[in-house]
């Protein structure tokens, strides 16, 4: 607060003179120091980037060019009542240098004419660049030999009051070609940041474009290994069924070869069951034609026995497979 008090300490010391006004030029005054306290709020509001400062700008913008344009009709004003003052010899004032009795009349003469030719300046240089045909207000040099010594020194405060208005006017452009200027590099500092913007889109454009790729590549690649997988596993699936059917049609083999077998294996115990059935049939018949010759040898009997047994011996299977 004390840094922007001590910019403004013009606008300060503006306000404090005790110089004596009239009503329209206190007035006047009044309405161009609110129109600067109004001016100076907008200016000096504060942003926390570059950016945010040239939004408030913008934004702002039409407020400012109401502002300049009121001042620039107070200051006009101002020109305007100066010419009528100076032309006009009823609404003269005694300056308080005419009435100081020990301020030489030459001193006045040169201080008179150098507000005059200070405020012509002011002036023109206010209005040069928009009425460059010809200025609202007469060249005060040229009239001053037309006039009086006494009319010069009784402007001499009205003089003093347009100057400083115009010092004020000039400050404040000084101070908006400052804003200009600042809001210039603030528009070169946001075109950078928007081109580096621009160019970090670019790269992680092309680095979205680059992860696409990748990642298509890697689908097609898992694509790949799926049917090349898909392919292993049919062939071994294939592989397998015919592994398979080859087991199934040798358990079929071995199962009619199993058959076979067991057929013949019933086959030779039927066999071998008659030939049994056959020789006990003989044994009895034996036995019964023996059993009538009751003095037989007991030595020819065993003999006869043992032979008989010999022979079922012989004749019975060694093994028999139960069915």
């Amino acid at each position: 607060m004390e840094t922007r008090t001590q910019s403004h300490w013009w606008w300060l010391d503006r306000q404090n003179s005790p110089r004596r006004r009239n009503g329209w030029l206190q007035s006047t005054l009044a309405e161009l120091d609110e129109k600067t306290k109004a001016m100076l709020r907008l200016i000096e509001e504060d942003a926390d980037s570059f950016a945010k400062r040239a939004e408030m700008y913008y934004k702002k913008r039409p407020q400012l060019i109401s502002m300049v344009e009121d001042l620039y009709r107070a200051h006009r004003s101002l020109a305007e009542r100066f010419d009528q003052v100076r032309n006009d010899p009823s609404t003269r004032l005694k300056s308080p240098l005419a009435c100081s009795p020990s301020f030489p009349q030459s001193e006045l003469r040169k201080v008179s004419s150098n507000l005059y030719r200070s405020s012509y300046c002011y002036i023109e240089e206010a209005y040069g660049s928009e009425d460059s045909g010809e200025s609202e207000v007469d060249d005060p040099v040229k009239e001053d030999s037309t006039t009086k010594d006494g009319g010069e020194e009784d402007m001499g405060e009205e003089l003093l009051s347009c100057v400083e208005g115009y010092e004020e006017v000039m400050k404040l452009r000084k101070e908006l070609n400052g804003i200009k200027e600042e809001n210039e590099i603030q528009k070169q500092l946001i075109q950078r940041e928007e081109r580096a913007k621009e160019e970090l889109g670019d790269e992680l454009r092309e680095e979205v474009e680059k992860l696409r790729a990748e990642k298509i590549a890697i689908v097609m690649r898992r694509d790949v290994e799926k049917s090349d997988e898909m392919r292993k596993l049919g062939e071994e699936k294939e592989r397998l069924e015919a592994e398979n059917l080859t087991q199934k049609e040798q358990l079929v083999q071995k199962d009619e070869e199993k058959r076979e077998v067991i057929r013949q294996l019933s086959l030779a115990v039927e066999i071998l069951r008659e030939e049994n059935h056959r020789l006990l049939l003989k044994k009895k018949a034996v036995a019964k034609e023996e059993t009538p010759k009751k003095q037989r040898n007991p030595f020819e009997f065993h003999y006869r026995f043992q032979g008989i047994g010999k022979l079922f011996k012989l004749s019975s299977p060694k093994s028999v497979v139960p069915l």
